[in-house]
């Protein structure tokens, strides 16, 4: 049986080729076997939160990359505190991500009118 840590590679070799829909797939793979053996919240997720959730925002789905984000950026201030430079990084690209959603926002009420 595959492991999470051998999913989480074979995704990052398929984002490193630029195949990111099925690396996300890999990453979500990898990520869903890590969580059940470890619990919703535990550090080890760290990682997998991170890959899928910039895989997310690589394939513009900034709704779910936003959730996933989050959710790492809790763990990584639960653990290493709100200075801690990860968090830092996590808070960058969530607020990167407000502008392109607002953006969408605006298009759709455009479009619909």
């Amino acid at each position: 049986m595959i492991t999470a840590t051998e999913l989480l590679a074979k995704g990052e070799l398929l984002e490193e080729r630029g195949d990111y829909t099925r690396a996300r797939r890999m990453y979500e793979k990898a990520f869903s076997i890590q969580e059940r053996a470890v619990g919703a919240e535990d550090p080890e997720l760290i990682p997998y939160l991170y890959s899928l959730g910039l895989i997310q925002c690589a394939l513009e789905n900034e709704i779910d990359a936003q959730r996933l984000l989050t959710r790492l950026l809790t763990i990584l201030v639960r653990e290493y505190g709100e200075s801690h430079e990860d968090a830092e990084e996590i808070r960058g690209f969530l607020n990167e991500l407000k502008p392109r959603r607002q953006v969408q926002a605006m298009t759709q009420v455009a479009e619909t009118a």
